[in-house]
């Protein structure tokens, strides 16, 4: 059955991840096992009592094992993992934590496992970027070489510190579907003047397009990545959410009528790659990255920016997936995304 924090009190181990059906990854408060043993001994001479102490804990488990440190990889982390840390340039993010009892010291150990982050990565080999601090840990975004990424991951002094390695947020493109749809064919109508105004947080929305010409809000469309305009999209993914949220779906069939509900407002979060980031290298031969900057952040800029225009509906159409926890048995454990909590 799944561990519950019951079946681990007076052990000293905490559980990292919320418990699957049939496995728990969990670490000890301190880095020897001395309160689990101490509570081992403590159930195996208790023949008196009906519940000895760890009742718990020793009816709920069947066996212990090391878990790997690569566990902390999200999936796609993972798969591409043998290949990152040969770059000599890797962004990626990851997830402090403290295990603390006070919530004073786990902030303390997370700032100092931040600092100390900065220190190990250096001026050359890397950097820590945009921080977002919450409960007992916090999100960061880092840039690395391929070696810092893998002693980050393998070094015994970040494995109960650092609880989560994760890929930057990407979104996925549209493809052509409709070869042979001719914009000719369709009648578009803008939407009544006391409609909602939908926040579409995107690769941003093309006002040439002619569906989204009538429903755009171009008045008040922001970009959140310098040097980017809010209406134009490379990528082609925000317009077509634009299309989804205005129009709910496309009549493409010939003379079909399109009305739409909704006008749409582009917050803008990429550049014409269709990533958060802007790669480039540095006169003195440096990687480094402009506006390195985590979405649980972004999302809390674009509310407040546009909340006071009059905004109240927000879409947010990134592919994020659950995590892995166990490279053994492939098995998915929900996590609570930081994304998930900042909209909440």
């Amino acid at each position: 059955r799944p561990l519950t924090k019951l079946d681990l009190k007076g052990t000293g181990l905490v559980l990292m991840a919320p418990s699957a059906e049939k496995e728990s990854l969990v670490l000890s408060r301190k880095e020897d096992l001395a309160k689990l043993d101490k509570r081992l001994e403590e159930f195996v001479a208790d023949q008196v009592s009906d519940r000895p102490k760890s009742t718990e804990f020793v009816t709920g488990v069947n066996s212990i094992s090391i878990a790997d440190p690569k566990d902390r990889l999200s999936p796609d982390l993972a798969t591409e993992y043998a290949d990152l840390v040969t770059e000599e340039f890797v962004i990626f993010e990851i997830e402090v934590a403290s295990f603390a009892m006070q919530s004073s010291t786990r902030a303390r150990e997370v700032k100092a496992t931040l600092e100390e982050l900065r220190q190990f990565l250096g001026a050359v080999d890397g950097r820590v970027y945009e921080t977002d601090f919450a409960g007992s840990g916090a999100r960061a975004v880092l840039s690395s070489t391929g070696a810092k990424l893998k002693a980050l991951v393998d070094d015994p002094r970040w494995w109960r510190r650092i609880v989560f390695f994760d890929k930057r947020p990407q979104f996925q493109t549209f493809q052509n579907v409709y070869q042979n749809f001719s914009i000719s064919n369709s009648t578009i109508t803008a939407p009544p003047g006391d409609a909602e105004t939908i926040c579409i947080i995107d690769t941003g929305v093309a006002a040439a397009n002619p569906f989204l010409e009538k429903v755009l809000r171009t008045d008040i469309s922001h970009s959140f990545l310098d040097g980017f305009t809010p209406d134009t999209d490379p990528v082609g993914h925000g317009s077509g959410v634009a299309s989804l949220a205005a129009y709910y779906q496309i009549d493409m069939t010939a003379g079909g009528s399109n009305i739409a509900s909704a006008f749409v407002v582009s917050a803008r979060i990429t550049n014409d790659d269709g990533q958060l980031d802007t790669i480039y290298t540095d006169d003195d031969g440096v990687h480094r990255v402009r506006q390195a900057r985590l979405l649980s952040n972004i999302l809390k800029d674009v509310v407040q920016h546009f909340r006071p225009l009059g905004v109240r509906v927000f879409v947010l159409s990134f592919n994020i997936v659950g995590h892995i926890w166990s490279q053994a048995t492939q098995q998915l454990v929900p996590r609570n995304s930081w994304v998930a909590r900042t909209i909440d």
